[in-house]
């Protein structure tokens, strides 16, 4: 988790943004040129174990966009698949 203090968190986003950077979870895609949102928002997992469980799902994939499922993809497969 990020933070929940909504100031925080813009100011993160500011940092991302201003250096082409990407902003990702499991239900929103934040570039400088893109924002997606998920059409169905996906519950938040709580723990790193309700993670990898979740994204092993195919339904994890079904709602985004072609942009947020290759960045969710390539996500998945280098940090929780491996």
């Amino acid at each position: 988790m990020l933070t929940r203090n909504f100031d925080k968190l813009l100011k993160v986003l500011e940092i991302v943004l201003e250096n082409e950077g990407c902003f990702l979870t499991s239900n929103y895609m934040i570039t400088d040129t893109y924002i997606g949102k998920r059409s169905n928002i996906y519950r938040a997992a709580h723990t790193i174990k309700e993670m990898k469980e979740k994204m092993k799902d195919s339904e994890f994939f079904s709602d985004v966009s072609k942009s947020q499922k290759i960045f969710l993809k390539s996500y998945v497969d280098s940090y929780f698949l491996n």
